[in-house]
Parts: structure tokens; sequence; C-alpha cells
């Protein structure tokens, strides 16, 4: 049996009923995600085009824990997280666009927030068509599926049955210089080849920073920052640099990354998928290397 649960969506200083906030990435942090306990927030719903069309492989990813999920063909996604808080932040990256959805008033119990976001290429933004979150109550009947029990929800109220506001988009410049981003994706392995989590990843002259996510990968976006390029990585008590050459300075580009650890192995708790900490025979000497990196230019 779920029960729906009412919270508020702030746009650009406007309030709505059933909520969220969205908001340009400037920049972002993450945080190892709770373990045992802590309920489990499930993310779901549909990324489509300005055409209503499905919107394949756009990567969503939990700021606070790093859980991340790509979009199906159709463009339904689903992304599990446990969280500490009553918020979080919804990374949403998509055709060289990406924006973070802040989820807030979130439950502390074990929950749905069922979301319809919509990728506009021409203005490059992402807005949330509509959002609501429903309580679980844990009490699923044995045998009873998830769609058997989608028939006892009660109505699922949609952004559109609020009054009609017009809504805000963020300034995009006019030049073509200010459309032009460079997206970066990649993944941080250990001298096993398994994925080093909760690591920074940090754009040094961008200062933009993300974390890896359990296995390893990450995704951010700058502004295009021609020639040379340092990415600082840390983990634990260790940090390098590596250094990538030669990117376009006059048009968007997604550039893929392959680092590893040198003189580390990541082992996972028992009963925690989601932390790491080196083995107790790593080598003292630990050392950051760029194994690939492709860089592939927008049309």
């Amino acid at each position: 049996m779920m029960k729906e649960l009412k919270t508020k969506l702030i746009l650009v200083g406007r309030q709505f009923w059933i909520a969220a906030v969205l908001f340009a990435l400037a920049g972002c942090g993450g945080g190892t995600s709770g373990t045992g306990d802590l309920p489990v927030t499930r993310f779901m719903g549909i990324v489509s085009d300005s055409n209503g069309e499905g919107v394949g492989e756009a990567q969503l990813t939990i700021d606070e824990t790093g859980d991340t999920a790509f979009s199906s063909a159709d463009g339904s996604f689903v992304l599990e997280a446990r969280l500490k808080g009553s918020s979080a932040n919804l990374v949403v990256s998509s055709d060289m666009i990406e924006q973070t959805v802040r989820i807030q008033d979130l439950p502390d119990v074990d929950a749905d927030v069922n979301l319809e976001l919509r990728v506009d290429s021409i203005n490059q933004v992402i807005t949330v068509q509509s959002i609501h979150v429903e309580i679980l109550s844990g009490d699923r009947d044995p045998g009873e599926s998830e769609s058997d029990q989608d028939d006892h929800n009660s109505p699922q109220v949609p952004i559109s049955a609020t009054p009609p506001v017009e809504e805000e988009r963020p300034e995009i410049g006019d030049s073509e210089s200010e459309r032009i981003r460079t997206i970066y994706r990649g993944q941080l392995i250990d001298q096993n080849n398994r994925g080093v989590p909760h690591a920074l990843i940090r754009h040094l002259e961008a200062n933009k920073s993300v974390r890896t996510d359990q296995y390893g990968n990450f995704s951010f976006v700058t502004q295009s920052y021609g020639g040379t390029v340092t990415i600082d990585i840390s983990y634990l008590k260790y940090s390098g640099t590596v250094h990538i050459y030669g990117t376009p300075s006059n048009q968007s580009a997604l550039i893929t990354l392959a680092l590893r650890i040198k003189g580390l192995a990541v082992i996972t708790p028992i009963g925690d998928d989601k932390g790491g900490y080196p083995a107790e025979d790593q080598r003292e000497e630990v050392s950051f290397e760029l194994q690939d990196v492709k860089i592939r230019l927008s049309r």
C-alpha cells in the first residue's frame, strides 16, 4: 500500500506543490552513501526530448551517494539510493547538457520519486515536467507484483494540476562561443581493474569537481578550455594529476577518460556496496595515470 506525499517545488523563486529545485550545475562534490537501516529511495521516470520522444543514454546520478543509472532506449530509468538526509541532488546529463534537480522534503522511509524530465537541446536546458513522491508502506503482499500494487496507489498529481505559472529559464548567452561545452566521462580503476568508489575528480581550469560512483564512473560538463587540461584525482590520503593535451577550443566535444591508480587495491566492506578502502597489502608508492583518452567532436 502506498501513500502519496506532498512536497514543494521551487523553480527560480516560484513555488509549486510537489517538488524540486532545478538549477544549472556549477560544480558538485559528493559523499559516502549510507547503508544498513537507511531507507531506500527509488528515483524512476522518463527522459524525453522537446518532441516527446524518449531519450536514451541519459546519465542520472545521485550526487550525495554516487549512484548512477542510464536511461533506456525509450527514455525510462530506475535509480535507487540510500540517503542520509531529506534532500537529494539528481544530476542529469544528456545531449551535451548537464543540470541538477534538487529534490527536497523526502520522507525518512522507503519511497518512490516519479519524474518526467525534458531535454531542450535548443535552449540547452533540462526541465522538470512533473514530479511526485510516494511513500511505500513496506506491506507488499507476498507474490504481489509491483504492477499489481500500483493498481492500489492513490492518484498521482502532476505539476500541470497546479495553477499554470510561466517558468523562468536560466539565461543563456546568444553568442555561439557561450554554447560550446565539453562533456567529460570516464572511469577510475585500481591495480586489479576494479572501479574506485567516491574518489574526487577535479578539472582544475574549470574548478569543477565530481565524485566517482560505486563502480568508479564519473561525468561532468564544463565550458570549452582549449589546449592542455589538468585533471586532479584524490582518493583517501592519495592525490595526483594527469594532463589532457589538444582539447578543442571552438567546438563542443565528448572526452572519455580511462584513469588508473597504480599501487593501490580497493576492497569493499561486507554488506556495504557503496564504500571502499585500501587493501592491507597495498604498496606505499601510489601513482595516478591516464591510460587512454578519446576526444569526439560534436556535430
